[in-house]
């Protein structure tokens, strides 16, 4: 008798440790896409988040904030930081007020140089409500300058002005088009 409570005993673990495996190995997938994703040496040093707001300070003081849907840091070789699906960012000044507004399509920071790339409809207002639209844009973060070689189109309360290329200060308050297309009067 006792050899065959012995035995029931042992085929109720055996049993019940069946089901927990089956239970771990069904939750399992073997998507060949997911597969590959762990698999790839290239994404081992790739970090992604979701809904990510990212500050900018010099000697504790909030320089510019940056928020982005989709945020991809890369590790390997030289370090960035990507933005695939577009980027806000709000420039500071020494008060902490906001004096500046960009948005883009798509962004990538380096971080050794500490220089971000902005692509895709890109925007830039001040705090006088003065716009800029390009499709390439280059922060200076260290210079507190931006920077294109593109075509530009700037929207002040008196005129439009375009022209290839751009330097500015880092809030869009002083700026000086490299190459003046033309000027339209709003007045």
């Amino acid at each position: 008798m006792i050899c065959g409570l012995f035995n029931v005993s042992m085929i109720k673990r055996a049993l019940e440790a069946s089901f927990i495996l089956l239970l771990a190995l069904s939750a399992c997938t073997n998507e060949p896409k997911k597969i590959q994703l762990f698999a790839d040496v290239k994404n081992l040093n790739r970090e992604l988040a979701e809904i990510v707001e990212i500050l900018y300070t010099d000697s504790a003081k909030l320089k510019a904030k940056v928020n982005a849907p989709v945020v991809v840091r890369v590790t390997m070789g030289e370090s960035y930081t990507e933005m695939p699906k577009g980027l806000q960012a709000r420039f500071f000044d020494s008060r902490e007020q906001q004096n500046a507004f960009l948005k883009a399509d798509y962004g990538k920071r380096f971080t050794l140089s500490q220089m971000m790339e902005v692509r895709g409809r890109v925007l830039v207002v001040n705090e006088k409500g003065d716009s800029l639209n390009t499709e390439k844009l280059v922060w200076y973060e260290n210079q507190d300058r931006l920077y294109t070689d593109q075509p530009v189109r700037i929207k002040t309360k008196d005129e439009i002005i375009y022209g290839d290329g751009l330097e500015s200060n880092q809030d869009f308050s002083r700026y000086r088009i490299l190459n003046v297309k033309g000027v339209v009067s709003l007045k």
